[in-house]
């Protein structure tokens, strides 16, 4: 009699081996038929999503590219290489003002004269002050409503031309871009 209930519980826990066994075996198999079907789904809306195509094409391959193509380059050269004139304005802006410069950007609607993509970066407020930062960033709408910074404006950007009206003189060569400090002492 010991013998065979020995030999049942050998059966038993042999059989409970073999299940948990076969369940682990499951479970992994789901699993990974799981993943399989994730990764299909993903990359499915991937290619079909341009918003992904977008980020991946442009933000991710060209940035490598220059990266891998400038490696020599500073980061501000990086930047101006892909970015261009904006970059390369704002760079010139930064590099030649001191770090508390307060400065006065023209209005959107009185700046734009063509369909030109590179003046509507110059009015997006986030992006100029990411670029100038520490400097103090002030367009011409804003005037009124922050008196005491108008009071401090070392500088005014001229952006397509416009902005040479908030200048207390005259100056003798206009160009479409570039600075002009507020006091023509500082010339």
């Amino acid at each position: 009699m010991g013998l065979k209930k020995n030999s049942q519980a050998n059966i038993k826990n042999s059989t409970t081996t073999n299940q948990k066994k076969s369940s682990s075996s499951l479970n992994i198999i789901l699993k990974n038929f799981t993943l399989f079907f994730l990764s299909i789904l993903i990359f499915n809306t991937m290619l079909k999503n341009d918003g992904y195509n977008w980020a991946w094409d442009t933000l991710i391959k060209s940035n490598l590219k220059i990266i891998k193509e400038n490696k020599t380059l500073s980061i501000q050269n990086r930047v101006i290489s892909k970015m261009g004139d904006v970059a390369n304005y704002m760079y010139n802006i930064k590099n030649n003002t001191n770090d508390t410069a307060t400065i006065l950007f023209p209005d959107k609607k009185n700046c734009i004269r063509s369909k030109n993509k590179i003046s509507g970066e110059f009015h997006n407020k986030t992006y100029v002050s990411y670029f100038l930062y520490p400097r103090t960033i002030i367009y011409a709408h804003e005037l009124l409503e922050y008196k005491n910074i108008a009071k401090s404006i070392d500088y005014v950007a001229i952006i397509e031309g416009c902005g040479y009206e908030f200048l207390p003189y005259e100056t003798q060569q206009k160009t479409d871009y570039t600075f002009m400090p507020i006091k023509k002492a500082a010339l």
